[in-house]
């Protein structure tokens, strides 16, 4: 009775769990050989399941405990504050919204204000609840500006029996594992590629951050060309197969690799199937193979795609793509990330929840920016997709809209060495943005502006003490552009800084601005390097609102990389 606990607990939480999608191309099916599990493997696969299934019920559990302290609260400032609390120790859930059935309207943490709260929000019933004895789970809703997210909603009663309405937790179980400390630092299953599939090959999982909302396809076997997962039909099995790694270094290596899977079931035939991906004979990284995809090059062809749209129209333009006519990394995608072209690669795959190492959503990126009418993203990616990455290299997405339904990605790799990635650098800028919003909700948003202010840098000790990141900037602006307090431009306090642009034209301001209208979220802007001629400094921010009137920016230096773009800016422009 216990173990059908376990893994009923398991599956709710699995549910809830999502990635990212990435290119699969079309290789030939790969020959394997039946073998037995790997111990180390199995060990992999308690962790995970385990680990999952804690994370799952520690989530309906602590829902069930919210649930029933929002019930007996009078006020919505009452709620707003104790939700808030909660939220800033929680940096896994994306966001808390509560549906008053009594009083009527919605409390949202973080605030949204550019959004339809119904993305997040679905109209549900005191009876709903009853029908689902009393939990509904909503997986792979697309929102505009989180992509594909997980709702948990759970019904709120008051301290009289009467339905007060329900709370909705919006979560990405991807952020959930990782700010965890688990993946790929701390646990076994961190040396492997894992997946989670549902029994229609859906991909609810993977800890590959490019590639989500999916279904393998079975015909060919291929998973972002480096995985193997087998049509199985056993409970639990392992395989092994020689593998062409998409090794950007070394792109035509080939190595030995081992799949194993176990099937949890939960009734009605239906099942889950934990898939785990082990290398036998990775090879080190040859730098001295390192290639990048020429800038001026990538630029021109983009160009050239976007004025063959101009004169021969959309479709033939896809066409075009697809036939494989042009050398760079190209694509065509939709404004819900779908790719409907591709010069290398499988279309039809979703790229909305596509991540750098550092989670941040580069294919929201290059849709917003389409929806400015162009220009360049920029991002780091795994130096290779085998294992869970231990390197990324810098990466740009150069980005030109054909109409608006549509637009074309092309992709600029850099040669630079490999940066190490550094986990505390994404937690940490959650863990002090939240504390930022804690802070201005109890102490008000004066004290957060002074302490800034008076501190500099030294107010992330103040308001998060426990980071082990160097924070390069604080800053707290309000829905107008204006900047109160700022580590890096003091100088502009009480200015409004919309027109503060990064490298390659933009303004990082207004991106900003467009985040916390959304409720929050992760990006990434580009400046000059002040000490090093040719050579740029990535950063990641992430921005909370405060409430409906101030928002906060804290962000961090990722690394110094060499210039890409500059030099062929001066001579081609992407629009002439």
């Amino acid at each position: 009775m216990k173990q059908i606990k376990n893994h009923f607990i398991l599956i709710l939480a699995l549910t809830s769990l999502l990635i990212c999608a990435g290119c699969i191309t079309d290789e030939p099916a790969v020959k394997t050989t039946a073998v037995e599990i790997p111990e180390d493997m199995n060990q992999a696969f308690e962790d995970l399941s385990n680990d999952i299934a804690s994370i799952g019920h520690n989530t309906l559990s602590e829902m069930t405990d919210i649930a029933k302290d929002v019930g007996v609260m009078n006020t919505h400032d009452d709620i707003t504050h104790y939700l808030s609390d909660y939220y800033s120790q929680n940096p896994g859930l994306t966001a808390i919204v509560f549906s008053d059935a009594l009083h009527g309207g919605y409390i949202s943490v973080p605030v949204m204000l550019d959004i339809d709260l119904s993305d997040y929000s679905k109209q549900l019933t005191e009876q709903d609840f009853k029908d689902s004895n009393g939990l509904i789970i909503r997986t792979n809703v697309f929102t505009k500006y989180h992509g594909y997210i997980n709702i948990y909603y759970k019904p709120v009663y008051t301290k009289d029996g009467e339905y007060h309405g329900y709370l909705a937790f919006v979560t990405d179980f991807y952020s959930m594992l990782y700010l965890a400390d688990n993946l790929g630092t701390k646990r076994s299953y961190g040396n492997y590629v894992c997946f989670v599939t549902d029994s229609g090959n859906n991909i609810l999982y993977s800890s590959i951050n490019e590639a989500s909302a999916n279904v393998i396809p079975k015909e060919s076997g291929y998973f972002d060309r480096t995985v193997y997962i087998p049509d199985v039909k056993s409970e639990k099995g392992a395989c092994q197969y020689t593998s062409r790694e998409l090794y950007i270094y070394n792109p035509s290596v080939k190595t030995e690799k081992i799949t194993a899977w176990r099937q949890y079931y939960y009734g009605n035939g239906k099942y889950h199937t934990i898939y785990l991906v082990k290398e036998l004979n990775q090879p080190e990284l040859n730098y001295e193979n390192a290639s990048a995809l020429n800038a001026e090059d990538m630029i021109y062809d983009v160009r050239d795609a976007f004025n063959y749209a101009s004169v021969y129209g959309k479709e033939k333009c896809i066409k075009h793509i697809n036939s494989g006519y042009y050398d760079s990394l190209m694509f065509v995608v939709d404004m819900k990330g779908n790719v409907i072209a591709a010069s290398k690669g499988r279309t039809g795959e979703n790229y909305m929840n596509n991540r750098g190492v550092y989670g941040y959503s580069y294919m929201q990126a290059a849709v917003n920016t389409a929806e400015q009418g162009g220009g360049y993203i920029y991002y780091t990616v795994p130096v290779e997709r085998t294992v869970f990455p231990r390197a990324a290299i810098y990466t740009i997405g150069v980005i030109m809209p054909i109409d608006n339904s549509c637009f074309i990605y092309g992709v600029i790799t850099g040669a630079a060495d490999a940066i190490e990635i550094d986990y505390n650098m994404r937690p940490d800028i959650t863990t002090l943005s939240r504390a930022l919003v804690k802070d201005a909700s109890v102490m008000g948003i004066d004290y957060v502006i002074s302490t800034i202010t008076d501190n500099g840098k030294n107010a992330a000790e103040i308001f998060a003490p426990n980071l082990t990141t160097d924070i390069s900037d604080i800053a707290v602006l309000d829905m107008d552009g204006k900047l109160y307090a700022s580590v890096v431009y003091p100088e502009l306090a009480g200015d409004s800084v919309t027109g503060l642009g990064g490298l390659y034209g933009g303004s990082f301001t207004r991106l900003s601005l467009m985040l916390a209208k959304a409720g929050s979220g992760f990006m990434t802007y580009m400046l000059p390097n002040e000490d090093k001629e040719g050579y740029v400094d990535l950063y990641l921010a992430m921005v909370q609102p405060i409430n409906d009137e101030y928002y906060t920016f804290a962000s961090v230096l990722v690394n110094s990389f060499e210039d890409l773009l500059t030099p062929v800016l001066d001579n081609v422009k992407l629009v002439e």
